[in-house]
């Protein structure tokens, strides 16, 4: 990983929960400075390296650190991703916070485009990770991936200004384009259409 968002993402865990304007100031100037690549990055890292709770603060903060991906910047993120650290065990409370899993949380959960067609009909990755993938949407997905929208876009309201909902929104209009993130799906839709990959 490159220094620059290396000094980044070391910075956003020291100044973590982001109540400091002026430090909060600093990290949104450096992250509006970063490419789109250095941002795919940013989001790798932090996704494998922080809990789940950690990167709904991150992302719904710093927008800007996800707003202006094109279609293809998730396909990327996405298949960075895999294979995914954090391998289903029943019960497992680490697998419930991991935030091994926070790009389909953020894409799914959050900006409310379903990216698991583009997940299991990708030849990129293998037969194993997408069994343990389907295995965490089984047990875990109503946690983690299906969010009520009501319930969110209050969090967003009382928690996180208004230009974030605006770019949750811009965001999905844009990825409905795509065929692979199309349709939206709910968990029992997902277990359904994708249970050749039970294990």
């Amino acid at each position: 990983m490159e220094n620059t968002v290396q000094e980044l993402l070391t910075y956003l865990d020291e100044i973590y929960p982001y109540n400091n304007k002026s430090k909060f100031d600093s990290a949104l100037f450096k992250i509006k400075s970063l490419t789109l690549n250095q941002k795919i990055i940013l989001l790798e890292n932090l996704f494998k390296k922080f809990d789940i709770g950690f990167n709904k603060v991150t992302t719904l903060s710093f927008p800007e650190i996800w707003s202006d991906f094109e279609i293809e910047d998730w396909k990327i993120l996405i298949l960075k991703m895999f294979p995914r650290k954090v391998k289903y065990i029943k019960g497992n409370l680490r697998d419930i916070n991991t935030g091994n899993y926070f790009d389909i949380v953020l894409l799914n959960g959050i900006i409310g485009i379903s990216p698991f067609t583009f997940i299991f009909n990708n030849d990129k990755i293998n037969i194993e990770d997408k069994k343990n993938f389907y295995q965490y949407v089984k047990y875990y997905g109503d946690v983690s991936f299906f969010n009520l929208e009501r319930v969110l876009i209050e969090d967003i309201v009382n928690y996180y200004e208004l230009e974030v909902l605006k770019k949750i929104v811009l965001t999905k209009e844009k990825l409905k384009s795509d065929s692979d993130f199309f349709q939206w799906y709910n968990k029992e839709e997902v277990c359904t259409l994708f249970k050749r990959f039970e294990p």
